[in-house]
């Protein structure tokens, strides 16, 4: 029989229930209800697909493909978090000299430190902590505290988190405060999207359908809502319309705001 025709996983004859997944492997869908999937790749974590995988003690859970990259040491992160400074600095946001504390930590102390609980379906991985202090809606004081990324991701997904964390923090220099949820997700995913664009690697193509296909109101909606926007000006414009309007800019805006 051809190999076409067979599961990628048990080596089965494909029947009408079957599945392709983004990689181009073609399993029985019942594998897909027990199997774990990578948090990173998206595979089903098996020896035929990713030479196995790992499940982490807080939950994190990665193929062999994408472990081996892992990055678990801080002097690799800081490297890397450098490299992404200078990718969000391409996109129009430079955060110059600006100090950027970068720290590796487990799933618990994210969910732990996160506005969102880890029972809303949303896949946290990085978090930037700032401190603000407000008096009648005026910042009296304000002071970046660090930059926190999940522990052991592949290199390439470090990245594309530790840019939008990255682009959290340029927000956070530049003053612009009070932002709805919705709209600086939606700016730091956009970061993302802009920085995959320039990526000729198969797992930039892997990511940029999962930005465009999340289904989460603030992240993905918010995403997509930036995307839009940024059809009708430069990202930089965009955040200086932001950074006085505290919303995304209309059609209109395109014509008013110079």
């Amino acid at each position: 029989m051809n190999s076409a025709h067979l599961c990628s996983i048990c080596r089965s004859p494909l029947g009408k229930k079957m599945f392709q997944d983004f990689w181009g492997n073609r399993f029985c869908i019942d594998h897909q209800y027990y199997l774990d999937q990578c948090t990173s790749c998206g595979r089903l974590i098996c020896e035929a697909l990713t030479e196995g995988g790992f499940r982490y003690p807080d939950g994190l859970i990665m193929c062999s493909l994408c472990d081996r990259r892992g990055i678990f040491s801080v002097e690799r992160a800081e490297i890397l978090l450098k490299d992404m400074r200078y990718e969000l600095k391409l996109n129009g946001l430079d955060l110059g000299e600006a100090e950027v504390p970068i720290r590796l930590v487990d799933r618990n102390e994210l969910f732990r430190r996160s506005r969102r609980s880890s029972n809303e379906g949303h896949l946290l991985l990085g978090l930037t902590r700032g401190m603000l202090s407000s008096i009648k809606d005026k910042v009296v004081d304000k002071r970046f505290m660090e930059i926190l990324i999940q522990r052991g991701l592949p290199d390439e997904q470090f990245k594309l988190v530790a840019i939008h964390e990255l682009c959290h923090a340029w927000i956070f220099y530049r003053g612009i405060h009070h932002l709805s949820l919705k709209i600086e997700e939606g700016l730091c995913v956009l970061s993302e999207y802009l920085w995959l664009e320039r990526q000729k690697m198969p797992e930039a193509e892997f990511w940029k359908q999962q930005l465009l296909e999340n289904p989460d109101l603030i992240y993905g909606d918010g995403f997509r809502q930036a995307l839009q926007c940024l059809q009708l000006m430069p990202l930089p414009r965009m955040m200086r319309y932001i950074e006085e309007n505290k919303k995304f800019p209309g059609f209109l805006a395109k014509l008013l705001f110079v």
